[in-house]
């Protein structure tokens, strides 16, 4: 499966919103690159077809199909790891501006 690399935004200096998506030669140039927590879109989508980026929170709406260690929740913290049932959860935030549905969940391992 070809990718479309997409990607979000985080600026640290304003933590109400995500700025995005972008494609790899439409990203913004930064005159401090240090203040931006850049995201990448993982390819797959969550049940309601919204596109799943690195940093989103997601949470299922039913345990079939869903492991033990993914039933609080999981956080989505690279591209390169596999997530066959992303399908199966719905995007309920981000790590940046929603962390409390994952804060105390030690199996985000995604």
């Amino acid at each position: 499966m070809n990718r479309e690399l997409k990607f979000r935004i985080w600026d640290k200096n304003d933590t109400k919103s995500m700025i995005g998506p972008f494609s790899w030669n439409r990203l913004p140039n930064f005159d401090q690159p240090d203040n931006f927590i850049i995201l990448q879109y993982t390819g797959l989508k969550d049940k309601n077809g919204k596109e799943i980026y690195e940093g989103d929170i997601l949470m299922p709406d039913t345990f079939d199909g869903i492991w033990p260690e993914q039933r609080n929740g999981v956080l989505v913290k690279d591209i390169r790891q596999p997530f066959a049932n992303a399908h199966l959860f719905k995007i309920v935030g981000n790590i940046f501006e929603n962390p409390e549905p994952i804060k105390n969940n030690d199996h985000n391992n995604q």
